[in-house]
């Protein structure tokens, strides 16, 4: 029973500070009110929101579960699979650059490396999929960090 407190609490919490966020997106101008209500909508993968943010349109399905026109990963037939965890890499890279403890920001390199490997190897076989060049410049500055935080 008090695992689901805590699980119950934590999600409160969470909920909270996301709306907290999205208030104070709509106070500064940076976020209209549709937007905002859209992010509220809970999508498939869980990510801090001031990274979730960043992320490219097509990542949108799956962190804020918006649908719709550019708010998807290209499709299987033009990309195959694995594409969902570019978005995964691409919040790790973000962690990585918002870390202040140097000590840290390793982890979240070789995470994010870890992500965006396994997107460009389930992409290799699909040369018209368009997310080659974004993986490939990901993948040039993940590995400059990682020179740099070794």
């Amino acid at each position: 029973m008090q695992n689901r407190f805590l699980s119950l609490s934590h999600r409160f919490a969470h909920a909270v500070l996301s709306g907290l966020m999205l208030f104070l997106l709509l106070q500064i101008g940076s976020i209209n009110l549709a937007d905002a209500a859209e992010l509220m909508s809970p999508g498939k993968y869980k990510a801090p929101l001031k990274y979730a943010l960043k992320l490219p349109k097509y990542c949108g399905h799956l962190y804020f579960g918006k649908e719709g026109a550019g708010y998807r990963m290209p499709s299987r037939e033009l990309c195959g699979v694995g594409t969902n965890h570019f978005c995964g890499g691409l919040i790790a890279l973000y962690q990585a650059r918002a870390e202040k403890d140097r000590k840290k920001k390793p982890g979240y390199y070789r995470k994010a490396k870890k992500e965006v490997e396994y997107t460009k190897q389930w992409i290799a076989d699909y040369p018209r999929c368009p997310l080659h060049p974004v993986v490939n410049n990901t993948l040039m500055e993940i590995d400059m960090a990682l020179k740099l935080y070794k």
